[in-house]
């Protein structure tokens, strides 16, 4: 249960009101709207990350450990850079020099922003204790077209 009550989509104004228009009914929005238009930035970081950014998306949404047979060697070195990161805040050279040259600047720059959003929307969903939808309730914001473009 949410520690909060969630907001209702029907009070938001501007910048809030218009993603509101777009988004489906998801939790985790309908906990974002106390934040006002913020609502507007989340939503727009998330879809560029989703849809605009370089990085392969395998190498954004990996969701087994770096020991699993399965994966690459540019795979398991993302996975060891994100551990390095989620648990030192800052990843160390052992992990970023050889990421750094395989992936280059704006890559390694594109998986560092989406590894804090990542982190922030976990803070934020165990934060305020954000309820898990029922399967099929609502289709992911990464299904609905134009969900996050400006």
């Amino acid at each position: 249960m949410a520690r909060i009550p969630y907001f209702d989509p029907a009070q938001a104004q501007g910048r809030a009101k218009r993603q509101y228009e777009r988004l489906p009914g998801l939790n985790i929005f309908r906990m974002l709207g106390h934040s006002g238009e913020m609502l507007d930035g989340f939503v727009k970081l998330g879809g560029q990350i989703l849809n605009f950014a370089d990085l392969d998306p395998v190498l954004r949404d990996i969701d087994q450990g770096p020991d699993a047979p399965v994966f690459s060697e540019l795979q398991r070195q993302v996975m060891a850079f994100t551990d390095d990161i989620v648990v030192n805040k800052r990843a160390g050279d052992a992990t970023f020099d050889p990421l750094c040259k395989a992936l280059g600047y704006k890559q390694i720059q594109e998986l560092v922003i989406t590894i804090g959003y990542y982190m922030m929307v976990s803070c934020f969903l165990e934060t305020f204790d954000v309820d898990i939808e029922a399967p099929g309730a609502e289709p992911p914001a990464a299904a609905m077209p134009g969900v996050g473009k400006a």
